[in-house]
């Protein structure tokens, strides 16, 4: 539910619906229009796209499932993890215990790519900015393996490496 304030009055408005209820929610990635995006994962694994006019205009919003991924997400960031990838990237991360890339091709399909498997079930995601000798955001995950991964892309190198 977003909730605006118009004329002085409280206005509320349905964002997205799923399944069985959103985990996570994050904001980010690439705005069209110079719309907000959010983005949500779906404890049944649906990960959808809001947008929403950059005035915050509620009769500008736009909701969109991009895909599908495994039950029990628990974590979901929008950022640039794959400098060989163009347009929106996230990365996902639940119980499943794989982390996922999922980044929208040239033609705009959307496409998942695994860059972790953990032992046990995975239960946090979050992107930040350890290594600024390369031109993407680092992933953390962790979860009931007790261990914290970072997920990185090595300086000068194209292809992702976890290291610990």
């Amino acid at each position: 539910m977003l909730l605006a304030v118009e004329d002085g009055r409280l206005r509320e408005q349905l964002l997205a619906t799923c399944n069985q209820g959103f985990a996570r929610l994050t904001t980010g990635g690439q705005a069209v229009n110079g719309n907000c995006v959010l983005w949500a994962i779906g404890d049944a694994g649906e990960v959808v796209r809001i947008a929403i006019g950059a005035d915050g205009a509620l009769d500008a919003l736009d909701a969109l499932t991009v895909a599908f991924t495994p039950i029990g997400g628990r974590g979901i960031v929008a950022g640039r993890f794959d400098a060989r990838k163009p347009g929106e990237q996230l990365a996902v991360f639940g119980y499943g215990g794989e982390a996922l890339l999922l980044f929208a091709d040239r033609e705009g399909r959307w496409q998942q790519e695994a860059i972790f498997r953990d032992s046990e079930r995975g239960h946090w995601l979050c992107a930040a900015e350890f290594d600024d000798r390369n031109a993407t955001d680092e992933l953390l995950v962790c979860g009931y393996s007790q261990r914290v991964v970072l997920i990185a892309q090595p300086p000068g190198a194209a292809d992702r490496r976890a290291t610990r």
